[in-house]
């Protein structure tokens, strides 16, 4: 009988070591990651001009300077180099300090670096 007990309990700690995944309650999120990503290799760019690159870059930096400093730096400037979108603010004549540069992959819109000059 102890040995019986034993094997029960064993079999019972081990159980959702190997139960079936279709017993876990499925999220919102579970349809999300069963997606099917498409790849962007030989398609278009995903930013594709200047007004996307300066959308993306405006909506990066004002959440991490802030939505006011941002607007003060505008116009935005884009310029396209080897794949890639560099995207800087603009100093008011006359005013001293630095403005927001960020680089956006054409590709696929992701987001390789920023800083903010002084």
């Amino acid at each position: 009988m102890k040995h019986f007990l034993s094997l029960f309990v064993l079999i019972f700690a081990l159980a959702p070591v190997f139960a079936d995944e279709t017993f876990r309650p499925r999220y919102e999120y579970d349809d999300y990651l069963e997606m099917e990503l498409v790849a962007t290799d030989g398609q278009e760019d995903i930013v594709p001009n200047e007004q996307t690159a300066v959308a993306i870059a405006v909506a990066v930096l004002s959440n991490i300077y802030g939505a006011e400093h941002i607007e003060r730096e505008a116009p935005y400037n884009a310029t396209e180099h080897d794949g890639f979108w560099y995207v800087s603010g603009t100093l008011p004549k006359g005013k001293i300090g630095g403005v927001a540069h960020i680089k956006i992959r054409k590709k696929d819109g992701a987001v390789m670096g920023y800083i903010h000059t002084k």
